[in-house]
């Protein structure tokens, strides 16, 4: 007698065996024959066309609850060469969710592809032209719906209608149906659905054709379980009629009566071990139970099951309603924000715009466009995706005029979040990798986080001058730029050849390297960012242009210009920095310096509600700077970007 442990373990490897039987090749030569070949006949993961090419044509599978049907199609589909081989797997499953309507099958068949849509948002035929989307970018050629005579119970003519639809147009799958008997009455009803699917209907099993080798699949059972064969000799008969000749419940019939019998200590499986496990299924008298009663063949088994679908069903249709991960993962990049991301991940899986994306699942826009963490975390929890990245490069609204980067908090070093920037060559390379993979380039194009802070000017990676643009209103457009950067790779490389070098800034440099977490100047690594920023404008323009002059007056040439200062440790009060600069231009001497601070630290003076004298007098080179400023456009103006000279 095994112990209980070595029992389960039997029990455990008997109902994971697969019983192979005409059935199985019968429902592959129907599959098969809706696949592409090549040229030497070898089956592709394609879906044949027929009618000159404008459909393809699917599978009905009809048996009744508990024939086998459901074991049999998921086996084909998972032991398939060409649907489950190298190339991944190119079919998607799922059982009628309950209550069973059109909405709710297209929300459970978008689950089950990795897309945890939130359906109040959305209405029944636009989820189901975002699933046939997704079909496509997933490389999905079989779509399997488990249970179909379910489906039908309401809104049947458009449940029709979307079948037909899955077999039209350049998102066509092949559809495989299973259900029972009321499945072929309802697609019998519509002449157009019917034509377009090949009918398996599973045969009961019988003593006729079945009995000398299911006696066989009983002898191979019990010698796995370690136990003589039963000797009775109609037990094969009494075990057809109690499951009513479905071959899936004679299969659970047989690993319930071995269960029963490895409990008792039995050396042979008999036929009281099947009535003890048919009476606990069924609940019946000893005078009711098919093993026992003498007159088994005038017993009526049957309990009207349509309506009462297997407890193993049910759990399964749970399983599938329970996914909420997206999938496949699309993953953050570490130089994106997070708008940037989500907006990718809205044209990778539904091809349409972030705001509905962002609906489907639950979020809202608003909420995650001004970055709040909760709304951020939602959402990295849904795409499977470590937030830590995200969070550090999310732009949090702290204030009405203030935002948090990490635990940095800025003010006045953000562009306005209307304005949208970007390197032409940037996105040109984004777009490269987006036709190398054959995808959309809004899945590809990104934001950079460094695009956002207003010293940057210039890309950092390619030496060239930022463009402006207004970015797209709301939350519709598709893909982070939307309809405001409609160049094509040629027309963004043609911008970027005549573009002319923009080297950029000691600051942009710093800048970039603290946002990527490299060390920088020991003094400045120990401020706040936005401090750091404003203690650079302050000493670079008085080293280069002089004392009294005013950042935000030279030319963006001359903003440039500005050295970071990088010493180890920072001048001491003003009058040590403006004699610092008097070093440097010794024609520039002010008649009166202004007081040093209170604590005579500069970092003192640039804080963030420090009084910096930006407007201070100017002197003449000063003024100089500002009269080429006038003459010298701003190349990140908001106009449209002029062509290229012939």
């Amino acid at each position: 007698m095994p112990n209980p442990t070595e029992a389960a373990r039997i029990l455990q490897k008997l109902r994971k065996l697969r019983v192979d039987t005409p059935r199985d090749a019968a429902f592959i030569t129907h599959l098969d024959r809706l696949l592409c070949r090549d040229e030497a006949g070898n089956l592709l993961p394609e879906p044949q066309r027929f009618s000159a090419g404008r459909e393809t044509h699917g599978v009905m599978v009809v048996d009744g609850a508990g024939g086998g049907k459901t074991t049999l199609i998921s086996r084909a589909l998972e032991r398939h060469p060409v649907l489950s081989g190298a190339t991944g797997r190119h079919y998607l499953d799922a059982s009628v969710p309950s209550p069973a309507t059109f909405k709710s099958m297209t929300a459970a068949l978008l689950q089950r592809s990795g897309y945890p849509v939130i359906t109040a948002n959305r209405e029944g035929w636009g989820l189901w032209e975002t699933l046939r989307g997704r079909l496509k970018d997933l490389g999905i050629t079989v779509l399997w719906i488990d249970e179909a005579h379910d489906l039908f119970c309401a809104d049947r003519h458009l449940i029709l209608r979307a079948l037909k639809s899955l077999m039209q147009g350049d998102e066509a799958v092949i559809p495989i149906l299973s259900g029972t008997e009321r499945l072929h009455e309802i697609v019998r009803s519509d002449p157009q659905v019917q034509r377009r699917l090949s009918t398996l209907i599973l045969p009961p099993v019988s003593e006729v054709t079945d009995g000398a080798s299911f006696s066989g699949v009983v002898r191979e059972y019990c010698r796995i379980a370690g136990l003589e064969p039963p000797l009775d000799g109609d037990l094969i008969l009494r075990l057809f009629h109690g499951a009513r000749y479905r071959f899936g419940r004679c299969i659970e019939t047989l690993v319930g009566a071995i269960e029963f019998a490895l409990e008792a200590g039995a050396s042979r499986l008999d036929i009281a071990h099947f009535a003890e496990f048919w009476a606990m299924q069924e609940g019946c008298p000893p005078g009711g139970n098919v093993f026992l009663a003498p007159d088994w063949p005038q017993i009526d088994p049957d309990r009207n099951e349509a309506d009462d679908p297997p407890a193993r069903a049910r759990a399964r249709r749970r399983r599938g309603m329970s996914m909420a991960r997206l999938f496949p993962l699309l993953p953050f990049r570490a130089d994106e924000t997070h708008w940037s991301w989500a907006a990718r991940m809205a044209a990778f899986h539904i091809r349409g715009p972030i705001g509905t994306f962002l609906r489907d699942l639950g979020l809202d826009p608003f909420v995650l466009s001004i970055g709040d963490p909760d709304e951020v975390a939602r959402l990295c929890a849904t795409a499977g995706q470590d937030p830590g990245p995200v969070l550090r490069n999310t732009l949090m609204r702290n204030t009405c005029r203030s935002w948090r980067l990490g635990e940095e908090i800025l003010i006045d070093s953000l562009r306005p979040q209307q304005d949208l920037r970007f390197c032409p060559a940037c996105l040109a390379e984004d777009d490269a990798i987006a036709m190398a993979v054959g995808q959309d380039i809004a899945i590809h194009r990104r934001e950079r986080l460094i695009w956002r802070l207003k010293p940057i000017r210039s890309c950092p990676t390619h030496r060239l001058p930022l463009i402006r643009r207004d970015r797209p209103g709301g939350a519709d457009g598709k893909g982070v730029f939307a309809d405001s950067v409609p160049e094509n790779t040629a027309r963004l490389q043609d911008l970027a050849g005549c573009a002319a070098p923009c080297p950029g800034s000691p600051l942009q440099t710093y800048i970039a390297d603290r946002i990527a977490e490299r060390p920088g100047p020991v003094w400045l690594d120990s401020l706040p960012l936005e401090q750091s920023i404003r203690v650079t404008d302050l000493l670079g323009t008085a080293m280069e242009f002089g004392p009294y002059a005013a950042f935000d007056d030279l030319s963006v040439q001359d903003q440039m210009l500005q050295p970071l200062v990088a010493g180890s440790t920072p001048p001491k009060g003003w009058r040590e920095s403006a004699a610092h600069c008097r070093s440097f231009r010794p024609g520039l001497t002010p008649s009166v310096l202004p007081a040093a601070s209170k604590t005579g630290e500069l970092s003192g003076r640039c804080s963030t509600n420090s009084t910096i004298p930006h407007r201070a007098a100017r002197s003449a080179e000063s003024s100089k700077s500002n009269s080429r400023a006038l003459v010298e456009p701003d190349p990140l103006s908001a106009g449209p970007v002029r062509p290229c000279p012939p």
